[in-house]
């Protein structure tokens, strides 16, 4: 939820990756906004789109039709 609201809020396109911390007191700190994530097979981004049983290049293709 939290990601999904800093991609809205940032009006972000296509795959990011968003690094922050949440404070004990609840203040979301966003540390960086990352437009070019990791996409080796050991990256995060792949494991949790064959995770989610889908295929890369499949997501790949609906990213790249939906930018247009």
């Amino acid at each position: 939820q939290t990601t999904t609201q800093i991609y809205e809020l940032i009006a972000a396109k296509g795959i990011i990756r968003a690094d922050y911390i949440i404070e004990p007191s609840g203040r979301i700190v966003l540390l960086e906004v990352n437009t070019t994530p990791g996409m080796t097979p050991q990256s995060f981004l792949p494991q949790q789109i064959r995770a989610a049983g889908m295929d890369i290049a499949e997501v790949m293709r609906d990213i790249i039709e939906d930018s247009f």
